[in-house]
């Protein structure tokens, strides 16, 4: 009994034929309660420019998908909490989280850190605190994706050594929200991430300079969201993997996920549920 509650929660509000199309949301990943969310943002935040990232990003997700961010001064029971982070680095919990721990504290909601980082890594990482999964771990992605020179470095690394890499690459996920694979999917890493093996958060190898490239059906699928793409100045906004704008196709499964109707038609088949065990 237990496990059909939890599959009905899990489906809930998600009507196959619906119109959202492309991106994913991972298995037992779940929306927040209220389409509306709280957000506190953490004083030290706020004298940083990364605020100025932070209060444009929520605002083209509110424009797009229908949800609510609205910035508290109080936390209340359901709360994003927005902490700074010294580095560059930016990260956040995906989905809603009945619970979770944060320096020794217990707290209910999410959690999103930023450091130095870009407009676009905060977009990419609300689009996490949103439900999103990255898209090129969707457990379709093969048929998208060459992946077969990384899959020999990550196969190749020692016990705990490549821990960074493999999860934000490495093996597919299952879902419970799918449709059309999309390249262009802000949720989509670049195809060029020597950065990360610069840094040592990847394995060193010179694979990272292009760890993927598309087969001919992701160039077939590249050319459909490519031509959905607006310009963008200052920004590589028709690139693989671009952090210059919420997609289409983002912002309507986020929409679906959280209850709400999409307000935009996009390119390829409604979006389809699934049960929580893979394809």
């Amino acid at each position: 009994m237990r496990l059909l509650l939890v599959l009905a929660a899990l489906l809930a509000g998600l009507t196959v034929g619906a119109d959202a199309r492309a991106a994913a949301v991972e298995a037992g990943t779940r929306p927040w309660p209220s389409a509306a969310i709280e957000v506190w943002v953490a004083p030290d935040v706020k004298r940083t420019p990364r605020y100025r990232h932070l209060t444009r990003a929520m605002a083209e997700w509110n424009r797009v998908s229908g949800v609510a961010f609205r910035e508290t001064a109080r936390p209340g029971r359901d709360t994003l909490y927005v902490f700074a982070h010294t580095g560059s680095r930016c990260d956040a919990l995906t989905g809603y989280r009945a619970g979770f721990t944060h320096e020794g504290r217990r707290l209910r909601g999410g959690r999103i850190t930023l450091g130095a980082c870009s407009y676009g890594s905060v977009l990419h990482e609300l689009g996490h605190v949103l439900g999103l999964m990255h898209e090129h771990q969707r457990a379709d992605r093969d048929r998208y994706l060459d992946l077969s020179a990384v899959n020999r470095v990550l196969a190749g690394c020692a016990p705990g050594a490549c821990e960074e890499a493999r999860l934000n690459v490495g093996r597919p996920r299952p879902v419970i929200l799918l449709s059309d694979y999309d390249p262009c999917s802000l949720m989509h890493y670049l195809a060029d991430q020597s950065a990360k093996a610069r840094s040592g958060r990847f394995p060193a190898s010179p694979v990272w300079v292009r760890w993927y490239r598309l087969t001919p059906a992701g160039e077939a699928a590249y050319g459909l969201c490519r031509a959905r793409l607006k310009p963008v100045d200052g920004c590589g906004w028709s690139k693989t993997g671009q952090k210059c704008q919420v997609t289409c196709q983002d912002a309507n499964v986020v929409a679906v996920f959280h209850g709400l109707k999409p307000r935009q038609a996009c390119w390829g088949r409604p979006v389809g549920r699934r049960l929580p065990f893979g394809l």
